[in-house]
């Protein structure tokens, strides 16, 4: 007998359908994944912008105050208003109990940590930058975290 019989047909298209099927999904994964590596590149260089320009704020003895009043900031590309936030401690009393800000820490650089607010003379200023989105998977987020100091 020659050719193919039905069964043999069926079989070779259910297989053909199978393949199919686990290419479709290898590909549909990878671009998750591309985009996922798009949101979170987005993200890390809207933290690294955010932290450049605090950097280079000309009022660094302000700065503190003013993030406190505003700390919210645009991600262009990402879903989501003002997705990023500058976050800065509570207070700057140097023997606060903050570990995720360093603290407590010598924030005035006089040699020793005490317990006054030092909001209107610290020299360094630990912040954390925080960039939350609804990705393309789910709700995604991004945190760069550093400690500015003043400029002599």
């Amino acid at each position: 007998m020659k050719g193919f019989s039905l069964i043999e047909v069926l079989i070779a298209l259910g297989l053909l359908g199978l393949v199919s099927g686990a290419l479709l999904s290898a590909l549909l994964s990878l671009d998750l994944q591309r985009e996922r590596i798009r949101e979170r590149d987005l993200a890390s260089a809207a933290a690294q912008a955010r932290l450049d320009l605090l950097r280079t704020d000309g009022d660094f003895r302000t700065l503190y105050a003013r993030l406190k009043n505003s700390p919210n900031f645009d991600v262009p590309g990402l879903r989501g208003t003002q997705v990023g936030t500058v976050l800065v401690p509570p207070t700057l009393g140097e023997n606060l109990n903050a570990p995720s800000f360093g603290l407590p820490q010598d924030l005035n650089l006089d040699g020793r940590t005490d317990s006054v607010d030092h909001a209107s003379d610290y020299r360094l200023l630990p912040v954390r930058i925080r960039i939350e989105w609804d990705g393309a998977t789910g709700r995604r987020n991004y945190e760069l975290f550093t400690v500015l100091h003043a400029r002599r």
